[in-house]
């Protein structure tokens, strides 16, 4: 999964991959901007990368992916 964090040193946004054992172990990024470990999660930015054996998509719907922004599913 990708979460979103923001540094509070810099204010710098940036994502971060960890899997869901990762996350409920605690993750504590660390800012690439500025090497800060002061972060914290931006909650409601979390996406999840879905596979299928067939190609395409995987049932993510046409338009949405990492690029297309906020509300785009």
């Amino acid at each position: 999964m990708i979460y979103e964090y923001e540094c509070n040193n810099c204010g710098e946004t940036f994502d971060v991959w960890a899997t869901l054992a990762e996350k409920e172990e605690g993750i504590k990024p660390v800012c690439p901007k500025c090497n800060s470990d002061d972060t914290y999660q931006v909650l409601g930015s979390v996406n999840v990368g879905i596979s299928s054996k067939s190609g395409g998509r995987g049932g993510v719907p046409p338009g949405c992916g990492p690029l297309s922004g906020a509300g785009c599913c």
